[in-house]
């Protein structure tokens, strides 16, 4: 017995083929793009989260050691500078003591005992600037400036800065 073509076919045609992988390639290059540009914007934001961690990091362990300060050395009253050199004491059983930060390349130092030899603390890096800036002899105005490149884009740069008036120095 023979079967009748009644205009049913089987299968697909090289061109119907050829449309639906054109269409499904269009797709995942767009998936693909979409996935690439979420990726960036997460090193970009986590560039930008670790910039300003280190620099509010950096100001906050400036202003409470300079919250103890007895007596400011450098910068001079009226005058400004990327060294801050006072005089604290630590803890109410400690002696007073000289301390100093500086910026030294990118590191911001802490040098708790003598300023410039001994021991030193790196308080943070990727710091650009750090100013100090003596308003009067009992405030001191600091800026901290960082920067930090995430590799997939131009630096992150972030400036913060905070007044600091140290309980132990009066005018």
């Amino acid at each position: 017995m023979k079967r009748r073509w009644l205009g049913r076919r089987s299968g697909f045609t090289l061109l119907e083929m050829m449309v639906t992988a054109i269409l499904l390639g269009m797709v995942g290059l767009s998936f693909a793009y979409l996935y690439m540009a979420a990726q960036r914007f997460t090193l970009q934001s986590l560039s930008f989260t670790t910039t300003q961690n280190e620099a509010s990091f950096a100001l906050e362990h400036i202003k409470r050691n300079l919250l103890l300060a007895t007596a400011i050395a450098t910068p001079t009253v009226g005058a400004q500078g990327s060294t801050l050199q006072f005089t604290w004491q630590p803890n109410f059983s400690a002696s007073a003591q000289t301390s100093c930060y500086t910026l030294t390349g990118t590191n911001l130092l802490f040098y708790p005992t003598t300023c410039g030899s001994g021991t030193v603390e790196t308080v943070a890096r990727n710091i650009l600037s750090v100013n100090f800036n003596r308003v009067n002899v009992s405030r001191v105005d600091i800026v901290v400036q960082s920067s930090r490149t995430s590799g997939v884009d131009t630096a992150r740069t972030t400036r913060l800065q905070t007044s600091v008036s140290p309980r132990g120095v009066f005018q």
